[in-house]
């Protein structure tokens, strides 16, 4: 087990938030052995811009935002030509505003250890 090499996908978007972990076969094969859905719902906005375009990192007024920020493209090594800025919103800020909310019942991830399928050509097929 010592020399287990995993690897993680996550998908970040506006409704939902996808996550897959799979372990690396020592021929190079995956398998998945976790994969996850939650809800969404403070992403604003995702957009790609050149390093040297600051003016997204600016606070807006009014707005309690959370902005990250990356190298993109992705797979880059080294200096990557341009940055990925996300931008996400606060929705509740605090335990009584989270306990309150309408939806709170229906709003538990959805978590599979080891899921029915296999992967091909990073592609989940149903087992």
């Amino acid at each position: 087990m010592s020399n287990d090499r995993i690897v993680v996908g996550i998908d970040v978007g506006t409704t939902k938030v996808c996550a897959l972990i799979a372990e690396v076969s020592e021929d190079d094969h995956l398998e998945v052995i976790g994969v996850g859905i939650v809800p969404s719902r403070g992403l604003k906005k995702a957009v790609v811009v050149n390093p040297e375009e600051v003016s997204v990192l600016a606070p807006r007024a009014g707005e309690r935002t959370l902005t990250l920020v990356t190298c993109y493209p992705f797979y880059f090594v080294g200096h990557a030509p341009k940055r990925f800025v996300v931008r996400a919103r606060q929705v509740f800020s605090t335990p009584a505003e989270v306990e309150a909310r309408p939806d709170r019942s229906g709003t538990k991830p959805v978590m599979s250890q080891r899921p029915a399928g296999s992967l091909e050509n990073g592609i989940l097929l149903p087992g």
